[in-house]
């Protein structure tokens, strides 16, 4: 039997031999096996590509960021024969004859993986396949094409006047934006306009704003008066946030004044909608019916003037990303129109969907969609509500 002193000696003795007929062993067994992983990693066109822009976004020039780029150049993410054979000649020669049978077994059960066929679907689109399929294209009508044709040169100045006017005559968040692209335009003319447009919608509400709360300063006001001006002000001053004029810090405070103005308000009617209720419960008993009729009415207005304070504080929390909070005044509100008053307000369930789907609770999102009606007339929601039923 060889004395450990011998075995090193031979060893010794016949090292370079053995270096040299492992590393032919590895460089053949690597060069017979990197053909097998064909049939697992394809090489096409558009991975290459993607595999070009996955590298070129390393852009950290250090140690690190080399070491990254070498490493992604060495793995399978895409077919490549050198990066392929490297990988098992390193595999096979970092460690021997562990090394082989690793190697022999990659190769085996990646060429010979069998994947179990079946069709289901998704029901998701493959958003990056629409890339290769279709050319890039660009909106020709809509908010897109007026933001170029407000900072295009060669746009007639006339015809930015004219689209100014009609901006200005239905103006939204939308076309707020578009206005304000003007404020950058190097015609004078259409600078100002744009200005006076958005300067005499600020002024609008800023006025209105003041008249509110003149009226709400005087002596003689009376506590249904007062609550119906802090809703009509919590209204005024989300329109002012609404609208994009208020930003950063003067938006947050705002959005607490709403919610102050809101609240103080929705005392009032939930006190008062309880009042008229306890009414109508006695005169059940004594049958008036002319004096019932009138309480109902006016229990009504109580409730939908309570639901549109629902609805503005669902509105605010949701801004302030306090989504539950948001969530739980949208479903009062769902509540008391259903019950209440026998009305189905499906504008709501679209911010109750976007909710869930900005927190990735996309299984909720189409449950939510599913139970939006009566948006048919909708052009802006009633598409992306029928693309979530058919999911």
């Amino acid at each position: 039997m060889l004395q450990p002193n011998e075995l090193t000696e031979g060893l010794e003795n016949y090292f370079y031999i053995i270096l040299t007929g492992h590393f032919a062993i590895s460089v053949l067994l690597a060069y017979m096996l990197h053909f097998l992983l064909k049939k697992r990693f394809a090489d096409r066109p558009e991975f290459r590509r993607r595999d070009e822009e996955d590298l070129a976004s390393i852009e950290d020039d250090s140690l690190r960021g080399r070491i990254a780029r070498w490493l992604f150049r060495l793995s399978f993410h895409r077919y490549n024969s050198l990066y392929a054979f490297l990988t098992l000649f390193l595999l096979a020669f970092s460690m021997p004859v562990v090394g082989y049978a690793s190697a022999i077994w990659i190769a085996y059960y990646l060429r010979s993986v069998v994947y179990k066929k079946e069709e289901f679907s998704t029901h998701t689109l493959n958003l990056d396949e629409f890339d290769e399929i279709f050319a890039h294209t660009k909106r020709i009508f809509g908010e897109s094409a007026l933001l170029e044709m407000m900072n295009n040169p060669y746009i007639p100045k006339s015809k930015k006047l004219q689209a100014l006017v009609e901006l200005s005559q239905n103006l939204d968040p939308v076309n707020i934006k578009v206005v304000q692209e003007t404020l950058k335009s190097e015609d004078d003319e259409v600078r100002m306009f744009g200005y006076a447009i958005l300067n005499k919608t600020e002024l609008s509400i800023n006025r209105r704003i003041n008249e509110a709360l003149e009226e709400l300063q005087k002596e003689d006001t009376t506590k249904e008066k007062e609550a119906y001006l802090k809703k009509r002000l919590a209204a005024l001053y989300w329109d002012l946030v609404y609208y994009g004029f208020a930003q950063d810090v003067l938006e947050g405070e705002f959005l607490e004044m709403i919610y102050r103005y809101d609240d103080e308000a929705e005392v009032f009617f939930h006190s008062k909608i309880m009042e008229l209720k306890d009414r109508l419960v006695h005169l059940l008993d004594n049958q008036e019916e002319d004096l019932k009729g009138y309480l109902l009415g006016e229990l009504r207005k109580l409730y939908e003037e309570y639901i549109e304070i629902k609805v503005l504080k669902g509105k605010i929390k949701m801004r302030q990303n306090e989504h539950t909070q948001a969530i739980e005044e949208f479903t009062i509100a769902l509540s008391i129109a259903e019950d209440e008053l026998d009305t189905d307000l499906s504008y709501i369930y679209p911010y109750i969907a976007e909710i869930y789907y900005n927190e990735g609770r996309y299984r909720i999102t189409r449950e939510v969609m599913h139970q939006a009606r009566n948006l048919e007339y909708n052009t802006k929601l009633y598409p992306l509500v029928l693309q979530w039923r058919a999911s």
